[in-house]
């Protein structure tokens, strides 16, 4: 019922009853009211049963937003120490690899005997072990051989990192992920370089791969070290209870 159908409707009541003047007046006054706190409570109830429903959506939003929020941190908390640790792996095998200073044993010094005895508990194949036995530059051939197994060893190290962090990019803060990848872009360069230099026997290229390592990647790996163990301490700060205040007396 509108307004002016409200008027003529208490006018009709008034007349059907015979008022007039102040009791007519007093009629109309009192139903109007009436019917205009009616309308108020209906429009009032109206108003809270939307805002109960915005409420409970938003409530359901947060809540939601909340629980994803945990388990990203969750998440986060559990891959970023399995990453840096594939990390540290991988680095420490490729800087022993392209290292400019290397150890061998001296197999031409070696008797026919001791040779098969180092054979023998070597972890080399037989066709490799009949190619150190048959070469003149024994020690060389050693070398060659042992850094092919080392340089295989130090891939798979290399890409179990590299896949790990790409598979789990999305739970890592974006700035932490690209110093993972400038990481391991710069040791996949090192690596190229040394196997590259040793196959055209060019030490000057082995010597950048060293180089590339000690001045791009070192500090790379080191401001990842410092990101990680923020991160990873400011979760641990998140997660522990507020230590409880004292009640005032």
């Amino acid at each position: 019922m509108t307004a002016t159908e409200l008027v003529q409707w208490l006018l009709t009541a008034v007349g059907f009853l015979g008022l007039s003047g102040a009791a007519a007046w007093a009629a109309v006054t009192f139903l109007g009211k009436r019917w205009i706190e009616s309308k108020f409570e209906e429009r009032m109830a109206g108003f809270k049963h939307a805002q109960a429903i915005e409420l409970a959506r938003m409530r359901v939003d947060v809540e939601a937003m909340l629980a994803g929020a945990v388990k990203l941190q969750s998440a986060e908390f559990e891959m970023l120490p399995a990453a840096w640790s594939k990390l540290v792996d991988a680095y420490n095998e490729i800087a022993a690899l392209v290292h400019p200073f290397q150890s061998f044993p001296d197999v031409d010094s070696m008797s026919s005997q001791q040779l098969e005895e180092f054979l023998e508990a070597s972890k080399l194949r037989p066709s490799e072990k009949n190619r150190l036995r048959e070469a003149r530059d024994k020690i060389r051939e050693y070398q060659n051989i042992i850094f092919q197994h080392r340089a295989s060893d130090v891939r798979k190290s290399f890409f179990e990192f590299r896949d790990y962090v790409v598979r789990n990019a999305p739970f890592f803060p974006p700035e932490l992920k690209d110093s993972f990848v400038k990481a391991a872009n710069g040791m996949w360069s090192a690596l190229i370089s040394k196997e590259a230099g040793r196959e055209a026997d060019d030490w000057d290229m082995q010597r950048e791969s060293w180089k590339e390592l000690d001045e791009v990647v070192k500090p790379l790996y080191e401001s990842v070290e410092k990101a990680v163990q923020a991160r990873l301490q400011g979760h641990g700060r998140a997660a522990s209870p507020s230590p409880a205040r004292p009640i005032a007396q």
